[in-house]
């Protein structure tokens, strides 16, 4: 059985809801396993200051739907100045939740911003994040079709996200027959023990790749299909990610 989208979300908010950030928790900052805790206060010394970390993520098509039918979204996907036109939307609508929540300016953004954070770690604590043989996080809902887009330090007192045991947060690969994310790949790149970057980069990177503008494994992944990103989304991933190949390429 799918778990209820409601379980990943902590609030009750039109602004993320319209903007397609339909999962969301709170942590306590001081409840953080001790090795993540020190690495956010070594990244960011001043989130001693504040009591809570709230995390903001999309799953499925609607973020993406959302930021091209705002006209700020449309402008800066079309601006050859704005590098992180989807972080540039992010931050504004949780900067806009963060009005509709009253709590001034008592706030500090650590993603998307300066700060070096494992994201994947706090994913994991809430259950929100699987391993998978491509190295992309397998959220239980949504599948492979979810990004983390927001992480802010607050001072409040929302209630605070359970985290997961591991055996409540089992990852669907573990079940998986098919393994088709590893037998799809035309790249022979990925592998249960290990996801071979170089031979990833090397076929991308041919003019007759299958792989210029989307990730073949990828979309085998029997997990959420229906929850997969528009073509239109998935071109603007994998091409960002194939002109950074290529520079790496060159060096």
């Amino acid at each position: 059985m799918k778990p209820d989208a409601r379980s990943f979300q902590a609030f009750s908010s039109p602004i993320l809801e319209g903007a397609g950030l339909n999962c969301h928790a709170v942590f306590d900052l001081q409840a953080l396993p001790p090795e993540l805790k020190d690495a956010i206060l070594e990244a960011c010394p001043e989130a001693q200051h504040y009591r809570q970390l709230w995390m903001f993520a999309n799953g499925g098509p609607q973020f993406w739907q959302a930021f091209c039918a705002d006209r700020d979204g449309s402008r800066t996907l079309q601006s050859q100045n704005q590098q992180h036109p989807l972080d540039h939307f992010a931050r504004k609508t949780v900067t806009a939740f963060l009005e509709e929540k009253k709590v001034g300016d008592d706030f500090q953004f650590l993603y998307p911003g300066p700060y070096v954070l494992n994201l994947q770690s706090l994913g994991r604590l809430l259950g929100w994040h699987h391993d998978t043989p491509l190295k992309i996080g397998l959220h239980p809902l949504y599948g492979l079709w979810f990004a983390y887009r927001a992480v802010v330090l607050v001072n409040a007192d929302e209630t605070v996200a359970p985290w997961l045991t591991p055996a409540s947060a089992e990852s669907p690969c573990q079940s998986c027959v098919s393994k088709a994310c590893i037998t799809r790949c035309p790249a022979t790149a990925v592998f249960e023990e290990q996801f071979y970057l170089d031979r990833c980069i090397d076929y991308r990177t041919q003019e007759s790749s299958s792989c210029m503008q989307r990730c073949v494994s990828r979309e085998a992944c029997p997990v959420a299909p229906e929850y997969r990103y528009s073509d239109e989304q998935i071109h603007f991933h994998y091409g960002q990610s194939l002109s950074m190949m290529k520079v790496f390429k060159q060096t």
